[in-house]
This record gives structure tokens, C-alpha cells and sequence, in this order.
């Protein structure tokens, strides 16, 4: 899922410093489809010889979770003190995960707001410069339905996107 989560964001090889946010949404797409899939095989697994893995798919997701249970930086404290790493390479794990643990929420309250991923990266690349605009053009983008979770997502940030 977190591959799929790429092509959802319409991944690009442009420059882009604020790579680091796709790569944590796709951190996020990977822990919120675990849990989904360990749900559904409980009682629907796609072969009935998979439901024993239900409980596999959701202690996988619950581990990667628990490292961030004692983590009480919000986003906010957590991009503002690392914005320089962040912005240098997209792909520190563990930052991305850290990040996505406060993201998952999110996608928790309002599963069909992944429909909004698929907008992320359709703008010009010089919004790419900073997370402000790059947030900012993807409002711009998503569907009426979406503005409001993306607004939640820059919210998150400590950014005002939109109108709301």
C-alpha cells in the first residue's frame, strides 16, 4: 500500500524538497491498510486459509505504532524542529513514521478522504518550494468534499490553507 499510495499522489521525479510529506502519507496509507485488511480478514479474508493472519496484520500495524505512543510532540513540534531534515531527504524513515502516526487519525475519522491523495502532485513544481504553498495548491486542487480534510491536514502543520 505504500507503493500504491504513490501512484494515488501521481509520485513525479521533479525536485521536490516536500517529498518528505508523500512519503509520509504513504507511511500512513501502509499502517491504515494493515489495520483495514486485519479487520476485514477476520470474518472476509480473500482465501479462508488467510483469516488466522488477521490478528499477523493488525500486531504488525499496532508494533509500528507503539513506538509513538509516548510521543507528545504534535506535528507541528515535530516538522518545525526537523524542517531542514525533512526538506533535505524525503525518505528518513523514521521521521516519515513518526509523522504518520500523527497523520493516521486523520484518515482514522475520514477513511474517504484518501480520494485526496490523488490531487497531491499536480501542480506546477515551483509550488514545491515550500510546505505553505505546496499544501496550498493541493486545497486548491482536491474536490469541494476534500478542502475540508486538507485544511485539517495544514491545521495539523500549524498552516491555514483555504478558506476555512
Amino acid at each position: 500500500s505504500h507503493e500504491l499510495c504513490h501512484i494515488l499522489c501521481n509520485f513525479r521525479n521533479v525536485n521536490n524538497p516536500q517529498l518528505w510529506f508523500e512519503e509520509t502519507l504513504c507511511e500512513c496509507a501502509s499502517l491504515f491498510a494493515l489495520r483495514e485488511m486485519g479487520k476485514t480478514w477476520e470474518t472476509d479474508p480473500p482465501y479462508s486459509n488467510w483469516k488466522p493472519y488477521s490478528s499477523a496484520l493488525n500486531d504488525y500495524a499496532d508494533q509500528r505504532l507503539k513506538v509513538f505512543q509516548n510521543d507528545d510532540q504534535t506535528a507541528l513540534e515535530i516538522y518545525v524542529a526537523n524542517r531542514s531534515k525533512l526538506e533535505s531527504s524525503g525518505t528518513d524513515r523514521p521521521l516519515n513514521n513518526r509523522l504518520a502516526a500523527k497523520l493516521l487519525p486523520l484518515f482514522d475519522k475520514d477513511p474517504t478522504a484518501w480520494g485526496a491523495v490523488q490531487y497531491l502532485n499536480l501542480g506546477p513544481a515551483e509550488e514545491n518550494v515550500d510546505f505553505q504553498r505546496y499544501l496550498q495548491g493541493w486545497y486548491d486542487r482536491v474536490p469541494e468534499r476534500n478542502k475540508t480534510f486538507v485544511n485539517r491536514v495544514g491545521k495539523t502543520f500549524g498552516l491555514a490553507v483555504g478558506a476555512e
